[in-house]
């Protein structure tokens, strides 16, 4: 028994077995090691914490994880030298029996890997390796997988590099204010020096290209200009240059070239934010740099009304994932016996294909099934109707590619091969923006959010360097986002017709309209475009409705039609009152609310606002849910949800 980090790193250096025997010693003596509860002693009933914690076989090879506490997380053993990708291929593949621990974790005798798996956020892996344990502080942090999981939340350290990434920039944007410089240009600069900046840490252009010719212009500042100008101007077409080859970027982003001329200082600003890893950077708070740049009168339309992950994870989760995820767990339930077969025969060793027994036939046909359900995820649309610089789209997007991670790592292990190439894509996903810079940003915020997933699971980049420049381009325009009015329709010059909005069909929409009421709508819409507006909603949108009701009345026809299977919006709690409320009382004469959160707080522009979160659909789902927080609800790591089951949600949420 290792009593000391020195006898625990000679006695395991030594062991090279891995029977299940030396895996649980292994897991006891580096409980011991850290001070931490082992299995049995902690919980002899092993309804919390335990080893050999039982999966449904469809889900992978052993049917069971090594060890397992709930809430905290899976824990799976390979042999000394095993590929530990293959480990996290099967936790990932276990993911929803384990309840979805916030980490995963795999190791052999000499290497402990510890996977985030918060819903929602960015993957992060932390290493230790055997002699790590040697470091008292290495050590503190690796006993934080039993006493504090959300140490390990990248999200909070991500959006603290990100903020101060974004307010090295804001700086640049505010000097050229000042020295005036057009605001639409100085935004679109930004837009493609953000990219360039993540296109340089994740090796899509070669490495530190922007950040020498940022060290070279900090010596003659007049050198910025040109110097920028013809490497934008790459990335517009992809050539190859003095700097290595640029692939093909563009996507709209650098259809205009152009830069600035800068000062010395300014250029030792951008040197500065360049010298930040922006390969984590999270996208989803772009649209904010925005906001001081553009004019401020005009920030709802930019979707200034940013949505912090927890929230919109209340959105998505019931409205596209649960459906999604009834289907998955459906198909494996069917599949079960024909894998629990494959299983015991590569088990025992014996022919898998054996006369009145398992034929080629059937293995065959349970992958057809898994990637027909792969396919199936693949053609999921998500729309969101005023969806600002794209957040709910980024979310969505990743919750997507998680779900279709557990089909392919199931594929995976039936057929003994590699799992096949992921499918899901931005492509998939439709939103309307009326704000060109919001529009934009969203593309490059879907791309980038794409392009970080498939770096974190270790997934084949669209484009590698050294390989012939991409077609489509890496940024390649997204048709789905349309940059256009949510709610009225516009002719060829970008004004209103009077008509009512056509919406694409949709198999979910989701998203956080704008909040403005009756007053606010005629000082930022203008009179001309609120009258024409009413008037085009006569009979089906009280005069004196606010803003968010057109979307849901929208959405609600969207169902209506067919078009649309289930929806999700944020509003101000003032839509279950007065006239606002006819728009509910619409919903529920062509379908049902199924979950409702009536009162919740959110914060808009540093202020604390009152909202109502509904979702309904055609009245297929039996669930009535109305939902409220307990604790303090503005913190999201340690506010509850308390669920209410009801017979019916009414108009007024109650």
């Amino acid at each position: 028994m290792a009593r000391t980090p020195e006898d625990f790193v000679a006695h395991y250096r030594k062991v090279t077995v891995n029977e299940k025997a030396a895996v649980q010693s292994h897991f006891n003596d580096l409980c011991e090691l850290l001070g931490v509860p082992k299995p049995l002693d902690h919980d002899p009933s092993g309804t919390e914490y335990r080893f050999e914690k039982h999966v449904s076989k469809v889900t992978g090879k052993k049917g069971y994880a090594d060890v397992w506490w709930r809430g905290r997380f899976g824990w799976e053993y390979k042999g000394v030298g095993a590929d530990l990708k293959k480990a996290y291929q099967q936790l990932l593949s276990y993911r929803e029996d384990l309840e979805n621990p916030p980490l995963q974790v795999v190791s052999d005798m000499h290497t402990i890997e510890v996977h985030t798996n918060f819903t929602g956020t960015q993957k992060v892996t932390r290493v230790w390796k055997l002699e790590d344990l040697l470091n008292e502080g290495r050590r503190a942090d690796l006993r934080k997988v039993w006493t504090e999981p959300q140490f390990f939340n990248p999200s909070r350290v991500i959006e603290q590099a990100t903020v101060a990434a974004v307010a090295d920039l804001a700086k640049i944007s505010g000097a050229l204010k000042d020295r005036g410089e057009n605001p639409d240009r100085v935004a679109h600069f930004l837009v493609r020096t953000m990219f360039t900046l993540f296109a340089e840490d994740v090796d899509l252009i070669p490495e530190g290209t922007f950040t020498r010719l940022l060290t070279q212009a900090a010596r003659n500042a007049p050198d910025f200009q040109p110097m920028c100008e013809e490497l934008f101007a790459a990335m517009k077409v992809g050539r190859v240059t003095l700097a290595g080859r640029i692939p093909h970027i563009n996507g709209g982003v650098f259809e205009d070239t152009s830069a600035p001329a800068l000062s010395r200082a300014e250029i030792v600003l951008l040197r500065d934010a360049a010298l930040r890893s922006w390969r984590q950077i999270d996208p989803t708070i772009f649209g904010t740099l925005f906001e001081t740049v553009i004019n401020p009168d005009k920030r709802w339309q930019l979707g200034a009304h940013y949505t912090p992950l927890a929230d919109i994870l209340d959105i998505v989760e019931p409205v596209v994932m649960r459906p999604l995820r009834a289907e998955w767990e459906t198909l494996r339930a069917e599949l079960a016996p024909v894998v629990v077969e494959i299983e015991n025969a590569r088990t025992h060793g014996g022919n898998l294909y054996t006369p009145g027994g398992l034929g080629q036939g059937q293995v065959d046909g349970a992958v057809a099934l898994l990637t027909a359900f792969q396919n199936r995820l693949a053609a999921v649309t998500v729309m969101d109707p005023a969806m600002g610089s794209g957040n709910f789209l980024y979310v969505t997007l990743r919750l997507l590619l998680d779900l279709e991670a557990e089909v392919r790592a199931t594929i995976r292990g039936l057929t003994a091969n590699v799992a096949p190439q992921p499918r899901v894509s931005p492509r998939q996903l439709l939103g309307m923006e009326v704000n060109p810079y919001a529009h934009e940003i969203a593309g490059m915020v879907l791309w980038i959010g794409y392009l970080q997933w498939l770096r974190e699971h270790g997934e084949q980049w669209p484009y590698k360097q050294g390989e012939e420049p991409k077609t489509p381009p890496v940024l390649d325009k997204l048709p789905g986002l349309r940059l256009t009015d949510g709610v009225m329709e516009l002719d060829a010059t970008g004004q209103t017709t009077g008509n009512v909005a056509t919406w694409p069909a949709a198999e979910f929409i989701v998203g956080n309209p704008p909040f403005l009421g009756y007053s606010p709508m005629r000082e930022q819409l203008g009179g001309e475009y609120v009258d024409r507006l009413r008037k085009a909603y006569e009979g089906r949108i009280p005069g004196f409705s606010d803003f968010v009701c057109f979307f849901f009345e929208k959405a609600r026809e969207n169902v209506a039609d067919g078009k649309t299977r289930r929806v999700g919006l944020i509003a101000t709690n003032s839509i279950a009152g007065g006239e606002n409320a006819r728009v509910l009382e619409r919903i529920l004469e062509t379908g049902s609310i199924f979950r409702a959160w009536p009162d919740r707080a959110w914060i808009q522009s540093g202020a604390a606002v009152r909202t109502a979160v509904v979702m309904f659909d055609d009245g297929s789902d039996p669930e009535r849910l109305l939902l409220r927080h307990e604790g303090d609800e503005r913190k999201t790591e340690t506010r509850q949800t308390v669920e209410t089951p009801v017979a019916r949600i009414n108009a007024d949420l109650s």
